[in-house]
């Protein structure tokens, strides 16, 4: 099986503010041809096909109109993964359509790893060559694995059944998404509660384990694990219902006494709280809109315990990217939050991120309370 790799196109791209797209259309062409005449087997695409997210039609034009003269060619198959420049839901737009030409478009991170297995086999039938596409990782990415959201970490998610931790002096409590290894929270307490309840009450939300409600003598409190807005913020809208939704759960509680909630709310509010807040204002966790619900929390009656003692206190994060060594660069978030109702706020006396605690990409979070 004879087989060409080509990568980083980027197609409309201009040099020099000059357009290009001659150019581009004359190395497609060529390429075209070099399928033709070399009777190439498999054509592997990884990465850079445009150079922006958002590429011109004319562009586009270019793309697609090279995979109808590759479609006509003796390739036989053709396997194509995004890249760090390409945007995965404009790719992944048609890959159902291109599947059927043989042609699979890999663009986000797949749910499933079998997903990213191209098997491709001969005019016999036989299985001529396996390929495992994995498109480029972006920070997002690497959070849905901590999320849960892939499935390639999911052996490091726990599940219900898979551990019995017997902690003399400890009441635990759990709660587990229906989907194996996709999310869950756990609270260990000495004391133990008049009340446990999981959840919010809303079957939409209660699938996926993400809250566990205590109920004390003065207080409530709540574990959270706040939905990602996920790669290319595919689930944006769906964070949004959640913040709204869990916020009048917050509210409803206070009706009967003063609520503590502590986890990871998957947002940086300001600029302070993330290392490189200019690189990342449409990702998700720094979204407009994921900074605006939870300013809109902390508007009706709630305290950022770490915000309320330091301020301007910067370079402290709590978690950060596996990648490009980013702990070591401190190149960070500060995604989780002790938060208190307002009226709790002089019984705080510190509130502390433990950076120096390794283990995973978070580390923890301290409440001293009185």
């Amino acid at each position: 099986m004879r087989v060409l790799h080509t990568s980083d196109w980027h197609l409309g791209r201009p040099l020099f503010s000059q357009k290009r797209y001659e150019e581009f259309s004359a190395f497609l062409d060529w390429l075209a041809r070099t399928l033709q005449e070399k009777e190439v087997d498999v054509l592997v695409v990884p990465g850079d096909i445009f150079d922006s997210g958002t590429p011109s039609n004319r562009a586009q034009r270019l793309y697609y109109d090279f995979l109808r003269q590759v479609y006509l060619s003796p390739c036989r198959h053709v396997v194509i993964t995004a890249g760090n420049h390409d945007s995965p839901s404009m790719l992944g737009a048609s890959r159902e359509i291109l599947q059927v030409l043989d042609i699979h478009v890999v663009g986000n991170l797949p749910e499933d790893p079998a997903d990213e297995v191209k098997v491709l086999r001969d005019a016999q039938g036989k299985v001529a060559l396996i390929v495992c596409a994995v498109p480029f990782l972006r920070d997002a990415d690497m959070r849905l694995v901590e999320e849960g959201e892939s499935s390639g970490d999911k052996e490091s998610k726990m599940q219900e059944g898979q551990l019995d931790l017997d902690l003399p002096g400890y009441h635990q409590y759990w709660n587990y998404a229906v989907k194996k290894g996709y999310s869950g929270t756990g609270i260990f307490t000495k004391e133990e509660p008049i009340s446990v309840s999981y959840g919010l009450g809303i079957e939409e939300h209660d699938q996926e384990g993400r809250v566990i409600t205590l109920e004390f003598k003065d207080y409530y409190f709540i574990t959270v694990y706040t939905p990602n807005s996920q790669s290319e913020l595919a689930r944006l809208s769906y964070r949004m219902k959640w913040e709204e939704d869990f916020l009048a759960y917050l509210k409803k509680l206070e009706e009967k006494k003063p609520v503590i909630f502590c986890g990871d709310l998957n947002v940086a509010v300001e600029e302070i709280d993330l290392k490189n807040p200019k690189t990342n204002r449409k990702n998700a966790g720094f979204t407009d809109e994921e900074r605006k619900k939870m300013r809109t929390i902390l508007s009706n009656g709630f305290i950022d315990t770490f915000r309320y003692l330091y301020p301007d206190q910067t370079g402290i994060y709590s978690w950060w990217s596996y990648r490009f060594n980013a702990r070591k660069n401190n190149a960070g978030w500060r995604i989780d939050y002790f938060v208190v109702s307002e009226c709790l706020k002089d019984r705080i006396s510190d509130a502390k991120i433990l950076t120096d605690v390794m283990g995973s990409d978070h580390c923890p979070i301290e409440l001293d309370f009185e």
